[in-house]
């Protein structure tokens, strides 16, 4: 085996050979700047403050160990310089001669094993700290970052009792037994999604990818996330808990209870109409949750160049801009198009299709219609029995020859399961 380089090569290796000595030391030495220590007094709220965006607990008193590991490193500068003065001995004015002290055998003297040992004791404390940080994978930091940002946290939420109309409190109920002014964050909303968080979302992965280079390399598992990476990832966490948010309203929201023959005389004739509660908490639904919808035309006389996938661009923020480019993060996200040229899905593409199915409960898509209309028509005859009963000289008469009102709200609910 060949170990050696060509004699042509060997003035190369002579004239880096000067480097050898500076290399060999830095191998088998270490420094430790025990001067300039404000920056521990600046570390307690840097940390405090990144914890606080990222909705996480550090786990340990910064401030304390950081107070602590100052104060033993104070003590060890201390006494490392009376160790140097003893040995380059004091100028004219009582301060100690520059000079260097060797330390016999490299062993470090007893003097300074305690402080030196109280070091590694607060510098192992403070390392905890700084590694509960690494504990959350920077996507899942850099989402909490995202949705604690006040232009999110001050979005307006979506409150259904002010979508469902005037009888909502009657017709519907929750499971939860919360109140229909309990709502939604404005975070999961078309406008929140638009307007607010997709413009924000690579501001926040590029901060996130300066997150490796701090603290000395910053966490391990991140080493490699790229800001298109951190795109994808977060547009994808924010997408399940869109899902989920409305997924859990949905399945909270009821009809409410039939107690007696004038409140499903009522509530019926609500479910019959053709602007009924029901409708109008669907439609609402959809409007939210339908991401890709394209936003409507402009007004006559407005700039109109571009048409509809000028606006849809804009509307949809800096990411939107992706789906021109086709880049490699826009084919993740849902962006970017195939090889082949085909055109790209937009953002929100994953949420839109999730309640694709609502949108063909109250809309014609396809060409097919809405899916409602046959529940509609069993409401309105059911209703029309219910007025005809409430008409009659003895209404509970007449509803007990019906099967009496179990039967009736039985029918209502075979009616609700279409």
């Amino acid at each position: 085996m060949k170990t050696l380089p060509d004699l042509d090569n060997c003035l190369v290796v002579f004239d880096e050979g000067h480097h050898l000595p500076a290399v060999a030391l830095d191998q088998f030495s270490n420094a430790m700047d025990l001067s300039n220590l404000r920056w521990l007094d600046k570390l307690p709220k840097a940390m405090n403050e990144v914890a606080g965006k990222l909705a996480l607990h550090v786990g340990e008193d910064v401030q304390t160990v950081t107070s602590q590991l100052k104060g033993a490193l104070t003590t060890l500068a201390r006494m490392a310089m009376e160790l140097v003065w003893a040995h380059t001995g004091q100028n004219a004015r009582g301060e100690g001669n520059d000079g260097t002290l060797r330390f016999a055998n490299g062993v470090l003297p007893d003097a300074l094993r305690d402080p030196v040992t109280q070091v590694h004791a607060q510098a192992n404390g403070l390392s905890k700290a700084l590694e509960a940080i690494c504990t959350v994978p920077l996507s899942v930091r850099a989402y909490n970052s995202l949705t604690s940002n006040p232009a999110v946290t001050s979005l307006p939420e979506w409150i259904p009792a002010e979508t469902a109309g005037p009888n909502a409190t009657k017709v519907l109920t929750r499971l939860s037994g919360k109140t229909l002014r309990v709502g939604l964050p404005g975070a999961y909303t078309y406008q929140g999604f638009h307007n607010v968080i997709l413009p924000l979302i690579p501001e926040v992965a590029a901060e996130a990818a300066l997150d490796r280079a701090v603290f000395a390399g910053g966490c391990a598992e991140s080493s490699d996330a790229s800001v298109g990476t951190l795109e994808v990832d977060i547009l994808k966490l924010y997408s399940d808990d869109f899902i989920a948010q409305w997924d859990g309203f949905l399945r909270d929201v009821r009809l409410a209870p039939i107690t007696d023959l004038s409140v499903a005389t009522a509530n019926l004739k609500d479910l019959a109409s053709a602007d009924s509660t029901l409708k109008r908490l669907l439609r609402a639904v959809v409007t939210e949750t339908d991401l890709t919808a394209v936003p409507p035309e402009p007004e006559e006389g407005a700039d109109a160049s571009g048409g509809i996938v000028k606006a849809a661009t804009k509307k949809l923020g800096k990411l939107g801009g992706l789906v021109a480019k086709g880049t490699k993060s826009a084919d993740k996200i849902g962006l970017g198009g195939e090889e082949s040229g085909a055109p790209a899905d937009p953002p929100g593409t994953v949420v839109a299709q999730h309640f694709a199915p609502l949108k063909a409960t109250i809309a014609e898509v396809d060409g097919n219609p809405p899916l409602i209309t046959d529940a509609e028509t069993a409401l309105g005859a059911l209703a029309n029995e219910l007025q005809t009963v409430a008409a009659s000289p003895d209404p509970e008469a007449a509803l007990v020859s019906r099967g009496g009102l179990p039967q009736l709200t039985g029918q209502l609910a075979n009616v609700a399961s279409l």
